[in-house]
């Protein structure tokens, strides 16, 4: 490969006689390729996120501005106590959080099918 072609033409040049460094030379230009490969696959695809990120998503954004001078944290509680209630009151409430979960579940199993295809 042109790898191992720039390799033994680094030993030539270096004007190396012993077989043990143009094993180094080989290595180094192995390694150095893998490495450069691995820096550069693209990363796996993003994990589908649950009906609760897809309720606290939305109740944020209701409560960010309904309490403008809170911290994040109270918001985020709010937000979290708000969907124990809604969860443990009326559960059919999150049925679209559910089928937006269960839509983004697909996709993620999906472009994790294509990308093992690709870089696996």
């Amino acid at each position: 490969t042109d790898v191992m072609r720039a390799a033994v033409a680094r030993y030539v040049a270096d004007k190396k006689e012993n077989p043990a460094a143009l094993a180094k030379y080989l290595f180094a230009a192995v390694a150095d390729k893998e490495r450069v490969a691995a820096h550069l696959a693209p990363k796996p695809p993003k994990r589908a996120l649950s009906a609760y990120s897809f309720y606290m998503k939305e109740a944020m954004v209701e409560l960010k501005a309904d309490m403008p001078a809170s911290k994040q944290t109270d918001v985020m509680r709010a937000a979290a106590a708000r969907y124990v209630a809604v969860k443990k009151d009326n559960p059919a409430a999150l049925a679209k959080y559910i089928a937006a979960a269960v839509a983004d579940n697909e996709r993620a199993a999906a472009d994790l099918a294509t990308w093992k295809r690709a870089y696996e």
